[in-house]
Parts: C-alpha cells; structure tokens; sequence
C-alpha cells in the first residue's frame, strides 16, 4: 500500500493534515509543530488574517481544538473561498 495518493494528478502524502488558524492566535509551539519554519513561510489568506499549518501522521498538542482538514479538503477551501484566492476571469 503506497503511502501517496493523487489529486488531479499530483501525488500528496495521505498522513498529512491541515488546519487554519487565526494568524494572530498562532504560537512559536504551533510552528514548531508544524512542517513550516516560521510564519512566514506558511500559506496566509489574502488579508493576512488566517494562516494553513500542516503536520503529519498524528495532531499535536498545540492544534487540538482546530478542525483538520485532508489534502483534498484544504484544497477545497482555498478553490473555493475568495478568502485565499482570487478569482480568474478567463
């Protein structure tokens, strides 16, 4: 059993897990625990107000009470909410 699986085509770890937080709730522990090294290498929303963290395989401590998305889900979120993408006319 392969530990990918694809979307659209392109292969993603299927223990990783995402969750958005808001960027000013974010702590050094948050980031620690996460596969970022900082804040600003991680995804934020177009105002900077919210922030995708992910982790793989269990939840950390720091994250528990923050819903968790798949790899199919967050990218869900981000296609269709005007909060992390602007929309194309094309």
């Amino acid at each position: 059993m392969s530990i990918f699986e694809a979307i659209d085509g392109v292969p993603y770890l299927k223990n990783r897990y995402y969750v958005i937080v808001d960027t000013d709730n974010v702590t050094d522990t948050m980031i620690e625990d996460c596969l970022c090294n900082s804040l600003k290498d991680a995804r934020k929303s177009l105002d900077g107000t919210k922030v995708i963290l992910s982790y793989e395989n269990r939840k950390p401590r720091s994250l528990y009470g923050i819903d968790k998305y798949t790899h199919k889900e967050i990218l869900n979120t981000i296609r269709n909410n005007n909060e992390w993408e602007e929309e194309f006319d094309g």
